[in-house]
């Protein structure tokens, strides 16, 4: 059954935005639980770290990313609702997992910091000399990224170039076929002797037996 056929249940773009003040609360309300509680975890755990005052050295390298995560929250849960409401109308589009890879990494590092932090009590100091090899990672990360997209964008546009050739490349033409010939039958053959040619042999036939027959004659008595 298409999902054009009755009426459909839309998300409000701007009510998921405005939900998503308290972060994860916005991909909740679209249906995108994992990604929501992923968010809240992702904030909660960056607060965490900072009142702790265990990072004080790279304070504000985690404040500036707990401000941005906080923004992205918010524009994703919006575009979110944007699809979910494409899809509910017919069109295709891509759909977001429920499962965000960007989240998922930020868990796992800050679960590593709190675990250094809290349970193995290391002092954390070593971040503020270390952090910028992330944001050299991140930026290798984005140039090889880049690379791979715009050789698969190339890949794809010599596809297409060649499609397009195939497609106005005339079919040759196939030759004419031979003219018809009908086909000629030899005269039958003419006979050989004449009737009045055979006439003649036989008047010819009959001299000749005359003059056999007078020289059989008995001959004349004396």
């Amino acid at each position: 059954m298409n999902q054009s056929d009755g009426p459909q249940i839309r998300k409000s773009p701007v009510l998921a935005g405005f939900l998503s003040l308290l972060p994860g609360a916005g991909q909740t309300y679209v249906g995108h639980y994992v990604a929501g509680f992923t968010n809240i975890l992702v904030v909660g755990s960056l607060m965490t770290l900072l009142d702790s005052g265990q990072a004080r050295p790279a304070e504000p390298f985690f404040g500036m990313l707990l401000a941005f995560f906080w923004i992205f929250n918010v524009v994703d849960a919006v575009r979110r609702a944007r699809i979910y409401n494409l899809h509910a109308v017919g069109i295709e589009e891509p759909m977001p997992t429920d499962s965000p890879l960007v989240g998922g990494v930020l868990l796992a590092f800050l679960g590593l910091v709190l675990t250094l932090t809290v349970t193995f009590d290391v002092d954390l100091d070593w971040l503020g000399n270390v952090w910028p090899l992330g944001v050299l990672g991140a930026g290798i990360y984005l140039i090889l990224r880049y690379r791979k997209a715009k050789e698969q964008l190339e890949r794809e546009a010599m596809s297409r170039m060649a499609h397009e050739r195939v497609a106005t490349t005339p079919s040759p033409t196939p030759p004419p076929p031979p003219p018809f010939v009908p086909p000629t039958f030899a005269p039958a053959a003419a006979p050989v002797a004449s009737m009045t040619a055979s006439g003649g042999d036989d008047e010819y036939v009959e001299d000749t037996a005359e003059a056999d027959g007078g020289d059989d004659a008995p001959p004349a008595r004396s």
